[in-house]
């Protein structure tokens, strides 16, 4: 039920969303369309950098450019209408024609089959239904008070990300999925094979459909061996951890080689000696932090700072949660933020001489997510307190609308228009009142069921081995020496 709520949601974000208003939507729904009728590789185009690949897709996404909007957040996107007299087919040049094909065939392949292959919102609504089945995932992983924790997680960006099309959306997600697998490896007491694959195996799908996901692997890989130790974790534990990002790893190489995939853009490089590329992308720092937590559309407009505010506040308590617990979870939680703040400067002072200053918030958001989750089973005290869940329920859900509303008024008004809509110039497919009555509803509908759920994310019969080692007692249990701790659980 929740996921079927869920997708109830991301559609209302799927319709608020002007045609090609995400980030580079065009070349992903042409690369959708192309691969769904077989063409894993398009041809080169003459003049334009090798990322971009001719392909033939039904004529009438070739049309409706979202250039006469997409950088000046005043316009409404009117100006960007599909040509509804198109017909046949037409070569069109996808800017990522020559990326993995895997993302591409889970959106593609569903619309050829049961929609029209010529209307984006069917890219979309398939789109949007993988990102919902893998939040279920999450939310009923997680469980009651981790279901807020992970609501929590998902920032202003994410939500609207959730509704286009785009790679990183359902990368995202699986990250996340990765992330509360993290959590409940902290949580359990004895480590075992399912654990570690419900971590390595949404990472393994992940970095196979964005390869930059690795990233966050990585980090999740350091995040791990910080809380493993002591836990008695057997080679065969990191075995079922690495089968999956090792094998999407040599997936991605392959690919690269097969499809002479070039990491390069003369458009964009910088000239810049190294330190200049250092000191350029530190101070671009600011810039990240900023478009990871609200920036929406083409980086032209972002959601509005209360509903920002709410996410970092989150972050903020993850951070004073975890920085007052002992040993591992502290350390974890620093590698997490340090990969968070070091991984754009090191990525740009590197590449930047072959690609440019590229590092977009979004690409931060995966790693970013742990700063929450890791560590949340600790949450379960301060939000259980009489007022407490209901509160941060409450301006999660606010910012969730607030966000939607002010994404409306985007593409509807400009954001100098009214936020009633008067004068309104770009109609969605549904009213904008329907759209935020249904999303209003969906949302609050969603955050309670979220509560629902019935599997906890720290079973009862579990004690928490971080609680249990820094103290000498606990409940009827020992600490013995060597780090081995005796306990006896009375249900």
């Amino acid at each position: 039920m929740v996921t079927v709520s869920l997708l109830g949601l991301l559609t209302t974000w799927a319709l608020a969303t002007a045609r090609y208003g995400g980030p580079d939507e065009p070349g992903h729904v042409l690369r959708s369309a192309s691969v769904a009728s077989g063409q894993l590789l398009g041809d080169p185009v003459s003049g334009l950098v090798d990322g971009f690949r001719g392909v033939t897709v039904p004529a009438a996404l070739a049309t409706g450019d979202p250039r006469c909007f997409r950088h000046d957040r005043r316009l409404p996107a009117t100006c960007a209408t599909a040509d509804s007299d198109a017909a046949g087919t037409r070569v069109a040049a996808s800017s990522v024609g020559s990326y993995p094909p895997w993302y591409y065939a889970l959106v593609g392949v569903p619309v050829r089959v049961l929609g029209e292959p010529s209307e984006v919102i069917w890219y979309r609504l398939v789109a949007a239904a993988w990102c919902a089945i893998v939040l279920g995932l999450c939310l009923g992983r997680a469980g009651r008070t981790g279901a807020t924790v992970v609501i929590a997680a998902i920032s202003p960006a994410m939500w609207f990300l959730f509704g286009v099309v785009n790679p990183n959306s359902l990368e995202i997600a699986l990250v996340l999925l990765a992330w509360i697998g993290v959590e409940r490896f902290r949580a359990a007491f004895v480590p075992t094979v399912a654990a570690m694959w419900w971590i390595g195996g949404p990472l393994g799908i992940a970095i196979a459909i964005r390869p930059v996901a690795v990233v966050a692997a990585l980090t999740i890989s350091v995040t791990l061996a910080v809380l493993a130790r002591g836990r008695g974790v057997e080679r065969r534990h990191w075995l079922a951890f690495a089968a999956a990002p090792g094998a999407a790893v040599l997936a991605s190489i392959t690919w690269s080689v097969w499809s002479a995939t070039s990491v390069s853009d003369v458009r964009a490089a910088s000239p810049m000696p190294v330190l200049g590329r250092v000191v350029e992308a530190f101070a671009g720092s600011g810039d990240t932090l900023r478009e990871l937590a609200g920036s929406m559309g083409w980086l032209e407009f972002s959601a509005p700072w209360p509903a920002q505010a709410v996410w970092w506040g989150a972050v903020g308590i993850g951070g004073v949660v975890t920085w007052h617990r002992r040993g591992s979870l502290r350390a974890a939680w620093v590698v997490i933020a340090f990969s968070v703040v070091a991984v754009p400067i090191v990525f740009e002072s590197v590449l930047a001489g072959r690609v440019g200053f590229i590092w977009q918030g979004r690409y931060s958001i995966p790693t970013a997510l742990g700063l929450i989750v890791v560590g949340s089973t600790a949450w379960s005290a301060p939000l259980g307190r009489r007022g407490r869940l209901p509160v941060m329920l409450c301006a999660l859900c606010l910012a969730e609308f607030l966000t939607f509303w002010s994404t409306l008024r985007r593409y509807a008004v400009g954001t100098r228009g009214s936020w009633l809509f008067d004068d309104i110039a770009w109609h969605p497919p549904i009213s904008p009142f329907v759209l935020l009555l249904a999303n209003a509803s969906l949302v609050s509908w969603v955050f309670i069921s979220a509560q629902a759920v019935t599997e906890p994310f720290m079973s009862p019969h579990i004690i928490n081995v971080d609680d249990v080692l820094s103290r000498d007692i606990v409940d009827g249990g020992v600490a013995s020496d060597r780090g081995q701790v005796i306990v006896s659980v009375f249900v």
